[in-house]
């Protein structure tokens, strides 16, 4: 009974302080490595999202939205003057071991200019 009820425990607490990767991307800029990846909200009621922007050594920390335009195929994730479109064609909801092209501007890198980075979404079905 111990057992079950510990294991009971540990499983819910995991879950709850649990920081789901969303979407992950890289790609590189002038010769640096950049590395992106959008938390998953909790609870899912909360319409921000945790983004962290990792070039070389240095992070960048943000606040964004999700946008989707389920017609194009596309999903848009901005705010903080950061913006992420992901082009999901020809898939219409993003699919695991699936990787997708995205734009990515950030006033942080490239002093805003566009730059293409490839994504996963490693929780998708």
């Amino acid at each position: 009974m111990k057992f079950l009820l510990m294991t009971a425990i540990y499983l819910i607490t995991s879950n709850t302080y649990a920081a789901l990767n969303e979407i992950e991307c890289e790609g590189t800029a002038d010769g640096q490595n950049v590395f992106l990846e959008i938390e998953q909200s909790f609870p899912s009621s909360n319409v921000f999202k945790s983004v962290r922007l990792s070039v070389n050594e240095e992070t960048f920390q943000y606040q964004v939205t999700l946008n989707t335009y389920a017609g194009f195929n596309q999903f848009n994730y901005q705010g903080s003057g950061l913006r992420l479109e992901v082009d999901m064609w020809p898939d219409s909801h993003p699919r695991w071991g699936s990787t997708y092209q995205s734009t990515l501007s950030s006033p942080d890198l490239n002093h805003g200019s566009r730059l293409t980075l490839n994504c996963q979404f490693p929780n998708a079905n």
